[in-house]
């Protein structure tokens, strides 16, 4: 026998709009407790009045507020190296989602941070290195789904629980000799969500989406001279980045 397949094609259009408005208060003092000790706290209150039109539906403005506090230390250890600390709360403003789809709320992170920065090599190799633990509270995830009405699918932002990100982050600059300079960067990280909750398609220990587990970058940069008067340079770079995850 023979067989046929039949379908039709459908064009949606709509228009979108969004408007935001927002300001911010913020203050910062800090007290040198010794020479080599120095101790600061800040503050900012963030407040955010959004609204979107999509698909001709306008949602009812909203309105996100946030006071976000940091604490940090610095300790100069030598005159060449400084080691320091900070503990701050960031915010990001909920929104809409359009096409009558609920709204999805602020995300809320506190990051905590531990590293030193330093020259060594009689000022030839500057040094940093840090450790740092973020966890987010309400996390914002993107994913797709399918709408009705001839809309077919759109991407969404919904709320989960809680995701960890934790990692280290090393960047250099070495002037080896007079003409040769070699510097690099790199990150390793560890991000999952710890808390699902009713995370759709995210479970407990899925991948953070579009966090790498690894990434780095390797610069050379040698000088010359082409003649007495024209200076030149040879550059070569090296970029490496793990797989970016993403779950739908």
């Amino acid at each position: 026998g023979e067989g046929y397949w039949q379908g039709a094609l459908s064009i949606f259009e709509y228009y979108s709009s969004n408007t935001s408005e927002s300001f911010s208060l913020f203050a910062d003092t800090s007290y040198k407790v010794s020479d080599s000790l120095t101790v600061g706290a800040g503050v900012r209150y963030f407040e955010d009045t959004a609204t979107e039109t999509l698909g001709g539906v306008e949602d009812v403005p909203d309105t996100f507020t946030s006071v976000d506090p940091r604490f940090y230390l610095s300790y100069a250890a030598t005159e060449d190296v400084n080691v320091y600390a900070s503990v701050s709360k960031g915010f990001r403003s909920g929104g809409f989602n359009g096409f009558g789809l609920p709204s999805f709320d602020p995300e809320k992170v506190w990051s905590y941070e531990l590293g030193t920065k330093g020259s060594f090599l009689d000022g030839a190799l500057y040094l940093d290195f840090a450790g740092f633990y973020t966890q987010y509270n309400a996390m914002q995830v993107r994913s797709l789904i399918l709408v009705g009405g001839g809309v077919g699918l759109t991407s969404v932002i919904s709320n989960i629980g809680k995701g960890v990100i934790k990692g280290l982050e090393l960047s250099f600059n070495w002037k080896a000799t007079d003409a040769l300079t070699i510097s690099g960067n790199g990150t390793i990280m560890d991000a999952e969500i710890t808390e699902a909750g009713d995370g759709g398609t995210f479970m407990d220990g899925s991948p953070i989406d579009y966090v790498a587990d690894a990434s780095f970058t390797l610069s050379a940069n040698y000088d010359f001279n082409w003649t007495d008067e024209m200076p030149g340079f040879v550059r070569v770079d090296y970029s490496y980045r793990d797989k970016l995850p993403y779950t739908f």
